[in-house]
């Protein structure tokens, strides 16, 4: 009997050493997931970092070939380069040819979700008839469903405004929001932002 006892508490001590190696075991690879997933999204971050350099650089350099012939090559050399993809939305945008901007602006934020303006404009896009009519409507509503984001909160967005705000007029209003209309849309959403600031003033 006191054999038996023996082996049922030793079943039972080893019963517990098991469940706390699992435990232990469990908890530390949390652990190396967790700080392989860190080193993971810092090395993408530092890799979009490059790649936002090179498209800024492809968008703003010689005029002599047009921005969405250099963007496309871009992206076919480097599929990853969200920036690349941003631009390549907003130059499609900007012709009003709607699904390609939401494909390009859904390519870019899947590559960095750091680009919270893409998805806002991916939204949009996908909302917005073929042939891309009250699209600035369409933004701003979009962002107040999205709560309002910050955004120019991140770098990678304010990086991009920059680069598409000098390749265009000076906005008639530093809404962050109706700024991001302003650089990502064409000459005709343009035209309506500036009649609406224009109205917003005469009532006031």
């Amino acid at each position: 009997m006191q054999s038996g006892g023996s082996f049922r508490v030793f079943d039972v001590l080893l019963g517990d050493l098991y469940n706390d190696f699992m435990l232990q075991a469990a908890a530390i690879l949390m652990g190396v997931f967790t700080l392989l997933c860190v080193a993971d999204g810092w090395r993408n971050a530092r890799f979009q970092r490059r790649c936002r350099s090179r498209a800024v650089a492809q968008f703003t350099s010689d005029p002599t070939e047009s921005r969405e012939s250099r963007m496309s090559r871009l992206v076919e050399c480097e599929p990853q380069n969200a920036a690349a993809w941003y631009l390549l939305g907003a130059i499609a945008l900007r012709k009003g040819r709607v699904r390609d901007a939401a494909r390009a602006f859904g390519f870019a934020f899947h590559r960095d979700c750091d680009l919270e303006s893409a998805a806002l404009l991916t939204f949009a896009c996908l909302k917005a008839r073929e042939d891309g009519a009250q699209m600035v409507e369409l933004i701003r509503l979009t962002w107040e469903e999205m709560k309002r984001p910050a955004l120019l909160a991140r770098a990678a967005d304010r990086e991009l405004a920059a680069c598409l705000a000098s390749t265009t007029r000076d906005p008639p209003t530093k809404s962050p929001i109706d700024t991001l209309i302003w650089n990502a849309t064409g000459a005709e959403d343009q035209r309506r932002i500036e009649l609406q600031t224009a109205g917003e003033s005469t009532t006031h």
